[in-house]
């Protein structure tokens, strides 16, 4: 009997060394399958990265991957009150990502048209905005936090016509051979003043708008931001032009002042209206962005 005991723990030992073999065996197949898997995925996945594989899937993935890559990013500094950044150009379109860093007071960032706006930030804290340029045009962005807008915490977010989006940029045709800075507008321009270009205003056949204006001026600011930029910016007709005209502030010349005296204009904020050379329409009081646009149709209906 313990001869055959014996015989019996003498045969199963190979058995059991067997199995662990195949344990040990199948273990190592399945982890190199799961290695082998992984660089079969990192083969393609470089493989896409290069344009060579373009199934449904992973071209989605790419359409994500580069539109991550377009972000736009501008880095901007809060301060008392001012922001670091005075403009920033982008192309209609982009996607737009702002980071703002508090450095002096409570502020934030905001833009209306594109209803973008960070939280609000004190010195040593950050927030951040992402929104898409989907129109074209010049925007003024602001800190919203009490009266600073008025103060001055302002800036330009210019907004250009992409390329390659079917034919020139939407301004009217003698938009071209002014030289000021256009300020606002996609089809009727308005721009900042210039004797030369106001006097090729006054040679068209356009209705030209005045609009005289001080940098001092918190009233100033806040109606160009809200309503002679917006606008020009949805005027459909090339039949007007536009002139930011500086009146009694630091950046007033000589021009600008004599065109003051000959319209007797003794207010900022003053708008005069020009037609066939002629004056059509004076008036000092804050417009509205619908009154804008309703004085200016009328004005070209008669």
């Amino acid at each position: 009997m313990e001869k055959l005991l014996q015989n019996r723990k003498g045969a199963a030992a190979p058995l059991v060394i067997g199995i662990l073999v195949l344990i040990i065996a199948g273990a190592g197949f399945y982890f190199a399958s799961r290695d082998n898997a992984g660089v079969i995925q990192e083969m393609q996945d470089q493989k896409m990265d290069q344009g060579v594989v373009m199934t449904e899937e992973n071209g989605a993935a790419m359409q994500e991957k580069m539109a991550g890559e377009a972000v736009k990013v501008f880095k901007l500094t809060a301060m008392n009150y001012q922001f670091s950044e005075k403009e920033m150009r982008v192309k209609k379109g982009d996607k737009v990502r702002i980071e703002l860093d508090g450095a002096q007071g409570f502020h934030d960032w905001m833009v209306d048209e594109f209803n973008a706006r960070t939280t609000r930030v004190s010195a040593g804290q950050s927030a951040a905005v992402e929104f898409v340029a989907d129109k074209a045009g010049t925007f003024e962005y602001y800190c919203g936090v009490g009266n600073h807008r008025q103060l001055g915490m302002v800036g330009s977010l210019i907004v250009e016509d992409s390329e390659g989006s079917g034919g020139e940029a939407m301004m009217p045709k003698e938009a071209v051979s002014y030289s000021g800075e256009v300020l606002a507008g996609n089809v009727a321009p308005l721009l900042d003043f210039n004797q030369a270009d106001y006097d090729k205003a006054l040679a068209s056949d356009n209705l030209v708008v005045l609009y005289f204006y001080a940098n001092w001026c918190p009233i100033c600011r806040v109606e160009v931001a809200s309503a002679l930029y917006p606008a020009f910016n949805d005027l459909e007709t090339d039949q007007v032009v536009g002139l930011r005209v500086n009146y009694n502030d630091s950046d007033t010349d000589d021009s600008e002042r004599q065109l003051a005296r000959e319209f007797g204009v003794a207010y900022q904020h003053t708008k005069v209206f020009l037609k066939d050379g002629e004056r059509i329409l004076k008036s000092p009081e804050s417009w509205s962005k619908g009154r804008y646009l309703n004085e200016i149709n009328q004005a070209l209906s008669n």
